[in-house]
């Protein structure tokens, strides 16, 4: 073989061999670039699908407050997704009978803007002290002094006892009328029509919602009582706790497996959670 033919079999070999990188050079670019577009493609999906996902709950959130309930936040509310939240109730002596001195103290307790939920009991139908309200719920600092109670009083003086309190639940003296009294002011209160003839030996459920232009009262489920507030009940000290009935009534009410809900309850839920759990009769029936 001439060196001439040697040469071009040379030239020829190294062709193929350029053509041969060259390919596998296209090959793995062609590659690169799809995996790249089908990263670039689920990326983009992805964006979309959490710009659509925001959009969506944003709106159905305006819906819920606006129009019509989508999310429901307690047992029995109005709403197509059950979102509950567990942490927006606190319980206490749900099957014992709180001392009369021992305050009810809920973490963070509000002004207003509540729901309070409590089991009762009336066990005498008369005062203990003649002609003084039966108190078997209220808010202070301490509890009511029971030297400090006169042989009778009314109202007024009740208030003077407790004067850093701004809501007082009571029955009064001789017929079994219960009221919430809301205190506005210094010197001002607004007092719920009676809701009358409380059942005797009889336990039962009562809920209070409060807020800063209303108070409703619930016995059993059922609203009893409305009222609009003029004003806004007055604020108290978050630490201040919740006390049941004072130790001159404690034998003759009782109270029990008492709920704070850091929100506001609708009807609904509070005629579900009239029932759940049931009122617990044995500890509130029993002798003392």
């Amino acid at each position: 073989m001439s060196d001439r033919q040697r040469q071009r079999d040379e030239m020829m070999r190294q062709l193929q061999r350029t053509r041969s990188y060259s390919g596998r050079s296209y090959t793995d670019r062609s590659s690169f670039s799809s995996v790249k577009a089908t990263a670039d493609t689920l990326t983009h999906g992805v964006f979309y699908l959490a710009v659509g996902a925001l959009v969506l709950f944003v709106t159905l959130v305006f819906i819920n407050y606006t129009t019509y309930p989508v999310f429901s936040f307690t047992a029995g509310a109005d709403g197509i997704v059950s979102m509950p939240l567990p942490s927006s109730v606190q319980t206490m002596n749900e099957s014992t009978i709180p001392s009369y001195d021992i305050p009810l103290k809920f973490n963070g307790i509000r002004s207003y803007g509540y729901s309070l939920s409590l089991d009762v009991c009336v066990q005498s139908e008369f005062a203990i002290k003649d002609m003084y309200p039966r108190v078997l719920l209220y808010r202070a600092s301490t509890p009511i002094n029971a030297l400090a109670f006169p042989s009778s009083g009314t109202l007024s003086t009740l208030q003077r006892l407790i004067p850093n309190s701004n809501i007082i639940v009571y029955l009064d003296p001789l017929v079994n009328n219960l009221h919430v009294m809301i205190k506005t002011g210094t010197n001002t209160s607004q007092t719920t029509e009676p809701i009358k003839n409380i059942p005797i030996h009889t336990p039962f459920r009562m809920t209070i919602v409060l807020d800063s232009g209303i108070v409703e009262v619930y016995i059993n489920g059922k609203m009893e009582q409305t009222m609009p507030l003029l004003t806004a009940p007055i604020s108290t000290d978050p630490t201040n706790a919740f006390y049941g009935p004072p130790q001159l009534v404690s034998s003759a009410i009782k109270i029990s497996n008492i709920s704070y809900y850091s929100m506001l309850l609708s009807p609904k839920s509070i005629r579900v959670l009239a029932t759940q759990p049931p009122i617990n009769t044995g500890v509130l029936t029993a002798s003392a």
